[in-house]
């Protein structure tokens, strides 16, 4: 186990996925946190709180544990008002890091969509600061975050035009259940099937 560390992070849980929202001060991690909770919830999904403003995070077993510093255990701000008290849970495996920036690349590099944490490789995206659509992104992210990287292979997303080297799993589907018509090109059906 390696020594825990607190870091400036807020962290959630939305669905099954643990997500660390990392940033400057000011940046906006509380209201994306409030945010991520919130259309989570909408989508009928699991959405809790873990810590807001700072985060304790260890390493047990090759996974990275979040968990909140006591003192601040159940709060989070919201800038101009204040402290406001939420339903939260105690720790969560972090599973994906949403990283805060002024100026995040649009179509980014294969490399930075990993960041490492306490040494473990963990799938990262990086959201516009205050972009009314970062929930959107960040939720979107976090739910399909096993088909960004594959822990101990190669990036899912390989350069622009890469070639998938297996066989889909199964027909992608639309929400109404019935299978989507077959592309016309076998490359693009493959990677709607790996993703879908």
């Amino acid at each position: 186990m390696m020594a825990p560390a607190t870091i400036h992070a807020s962290c959630v849980v939305v669905g099954e996925a643990g997500v660390l929202i990392r940033g400057p001060s000011g940046a906006g991690k509380s209201s994306l946190s409030a945010a991520l909770i919130d259309r989570a919830e909408a989508q009928g999904l699991f959405g809790r709180l873990v810590a807001d403003d700072r985060t304790r995070l260890s390493r047990v077993g090759g996974r990275v544990l979040a968990e909140p510093p006591e003192a601040l255990k159940g709060l989070i701000e919201r800038r101009g008002v204040g402290l406001f008290r939420l339903p939260t849970l105690r720790a969560c495996v972090v599973r994906f890091v949403v990283d805060i920036e002024d100026l995040p690349e649009r179509m980014p590099e294969p490399e930075s969509a990993t960041t490492r944490l306490l040494d473990a490789p963990l799938p990262r995206i990086a959201v516009r600061r205050g972009d009314p659509e970062a929930a959107a992104v960040a939720l979107f992210a976090a739910r399909n975050w096993s088909s960004v990287v594959h822990y101990g292979s190669e990036l899912a997303f390989a350069p622009q035009h890469g070639k998938m080297m297996r066989s889909a799993p199964h027909a992608p589907v639309k929400r109404t259940g019935r299978p989507m018509a077959a592309s016309p090109d076998p490359e693009r059906n493959e990677f709607c099937a790996e993703t879908a």
